[in-house]
């Protein structure tokens, strides 16, 4: 027998032994079991024995791999998950829908260095003529202009994609295509800086993706779903309640929960309610410890209510081990949110030459499509200057913040770059223009509801007088 048909039945073999030996444990052995069916559809490719059998081997070795490529995403390894993605597809023919399925489709893929591999499979699937692979090769195909490929696509362009998408799906009582497709609707509000909209789509979305059973479906919209909640125009009791029920009905995945947990942290402590803030914090920490993997939006969160207390010293401490492990690992889709985060904690501890370059590092990383980032780097960088005596310089890149949230409804962010540029005027020697931007602010802070922020905006008018 030749050596390469005795490697393959070794491969064969150990991968039966593994998963008779994982069963209910099978998650945990993923990569490993695809690497092995991998590497015996593989040898048998080289022998020219590519019949019924091998494709099934090369299958069950995808969907190993894709699995396992998902949960890289899940803890922000994009360049692990990326690669375990394109070893999937590879291993299967141009027909199987599953190609389709696996490419990615998450913010984490923003900053990637290749995914050339993913567009050329998507249009080969979207020339195929199938109209449902068409419409999911099409969606996946507007997450990668979003995420990746085409900085100039517009939110206009990609909802059209998905409305049409949507028609296909719902003619095949397609969920996932459907949880899909109006992610791609919510994401694309946000694009246009329409936080209600936004949140509204996103809610839609999650609702198919839970009818679908999809976990990692669920996990990402959440995430959106949150963002949109708390920049946008939804108020504290507003989101509070809503996410009351999310986690009623998504009960038993604790990544999910934790989200939800973030998210309803900050409804309830804009509104005032510290201890039970204090509550669900201490809950959400406990979590992301037994979890063991990075979770980006839970401290973010706690950094914008922190800066209203006025403590960026525990802020930092917060959003440092986040960015370290992002950083570390070459992810620029969170990344750019948390170093964004962190410039103003370092800035409001003083330590403004720091501040400016993870200002910097924010703005490198921050797509077209991050509109919280584009407004905060600014307003942190724009503050840094003027306190350097640029005061013309700080002053443009403040207002450059204001007109930037001026265009959308992100009631939150708009705030913020509205003191930002009272800080600015102030250190101008300019205390009027200054007091009248506060009351701005004030303004819109109460809107959202959010008592600290009014609190602590109000505080600086004081100073001010």
């Amino acid at each position: 027998m030749p050596r390469t048909s005795r490697s393959r039945s070794r491969h064969e073999r150990h991968a039966e032994w593994l998963e008779e030996k994982a069963k209910e444990r099978g998650v945990e052995y993923d990569e490993i079991l695809g690497y092995h069916l991998e590497q015996a559809y593989t040898f048998r490719a080289e022998l020219g024995e590519v019949d019924d059998e091998a494709r099934a081997l090369g299958r069950r070795a995808a969907e190993r791999l894709g699995a396992a490529g998902r949960r890289a995403f899940v803890r922000l390894d994009a360049p692990a998950a990326m690669n375990l993605m394109s070893r999937a597809t590879a291993l299967l023919s141009k027909d199987d829908p599953l190609r389709v399925d696996l490419i990615p489709n998450v913010r984490a893929i923003q900053g990637a260095a290749d995914l050339g591999w993913a567009d050329a499979i998507l249009e080969e699937a979207i020339a195929e003529g199938d109209p449902r692979l068409k419409a999911h090769a099409l969606v996946q195909r507007g997450f990668l202009q979003l995420f990746f490929l085409d900085s100039e696509v517009t939110a206009a362009e990609l909802i059209e994609i998905a409305e049409d998408a949507i028609a296909v799906f719902e003619s095949g009582g397609d969920d996932l295509g459907l949880a899909r497709a109006w992610r791609l609707v919510g994401q694309s509000h946000y694009l246009a800086r329409e936080g209600r909209l936004s949140a509204e789509a996103a809610e839609t979305a999650l609702r198919f993706a839970q009818r679908s059973g999809d976990r990692f479906e669920q996990l990402e919209i959440l995430e959106w779903l949150g963002v949109a909640l708390v920049l946008g125009p939804t108020t504290g009791v507003e989101g509070a309640a809503l996410c009351r029920r999310l986690l009623a009905e998504l009960a038993g995945d604790p990544r999910l929960k934790l989200v939800l947990i973030g998210t309803l942290a900050y409804m309830v402590g804009i509104q005032g309610r510290t201890s039970e803030a204090e509550q669900l914090v201490a809950e959400g920490r406990l979590l992301a410890e037994r979890l063991d993997e990075t979770a980006w939006l839970f401290p973010v969160l706690l950094a914008f209510k922190m800066a209203w207390l006025s403590d960026p010293v525990s802020a930092e401490r917060n959003l440092r081990p986040v960015y370290e492990g992002l950083k570390g690992i070459g992810e620029q889709s969170h990344f750019c949110s948390v170093a964004t985060m962190l410039a103003r904690a370092i800035y409001d501890q003083g330590r403004y030459d720091e501040a400016e370059e993870l200002s910097r590092e924010a703005a490198r990383s921050t797509r077209p499509n991050d509109v919280h980032s584009h407004i905060i780097w600014r307003g942190t960088r724009a503050k840094v200057l003027a306190r350097r005596g640029e005061l013309d310089a700080g002053e443009k890149l403040a207002r450059e913040a204001v007109e930037y949230a001026e265009a959308s409804d992100f009631l939150h962010s708009h705030a913020d770059a509205i003191t930002d540029l009272a800080e600015v005027l102030a250190l101008a020697g300019r205390p009027e223009e200054s007091a009248s931007a506060i009351e701005g602010a004030i303004r819109l802070h109460e809107a959202k509801g959010n008592v600290l922020a009014v609190a602590h905006t109000r505080a600086l008018l004081e100073s001010l007088r």
